[in-house]
């Protein structure tokens, strides 16, 4: 496969940011995402397998974020192809996008990871 994006589970909402390994890490992966409401979620996990994984217009697909954006979740599959990846978890969130670094492999694996609600975004007052 060379990682055309597939179809995913239908998602009510979506959260547009960015994933992209630890430093130092093939496995070890950060994602960060902001809402339609500008609530921040994190989801930060590991792969059971290497891949190669830079994304800044990833898309997070969910229905409910404060029930399905939130504590440690399996990640059933993960898709990292040469161009796009695709994560489905165990609750039926998906995390896609165009890889900004192409991959030089397509690779199949799972993992776990945890969300964490930074918050809402927040701009800081004008000054005169």
């Amino acid at each position: 496969m060379s990682g055309i994006p597939v179809e995913l589970p239908s998602s009510n909402n979506n959260a547009s940011g960015w994933i992209q390994l630890a430093p130092n890490s093939k496995r070890d992966f950060i994602g960060c995402f902001t809402t339609s409401d500008n609530e921040i979620y994190t989801f930060t996990g590991s792969l059971k397998d290497d891949v190669q994984l830079v994304s800044n217009s990833a898309t997070l697909g969910y229905n409910v974020a404060s029930e399905d954006l939130t504590g440690n979740h399996q990640v059933n599959s993960a898709s990292v192809g040469t161009a796009y990846f695709t994560f489905t978890l165990d609750n039926n969130v998906t995390l896609s996008g165009k890889l900004d670094v192409a991959a030089t492999s397509y690779v199949a694996t799972t993992g776990g990871g945890l969300f964490t609600d930074l918050g809402k975004v927040t701009t800081a007052p004008k000054t005169k």
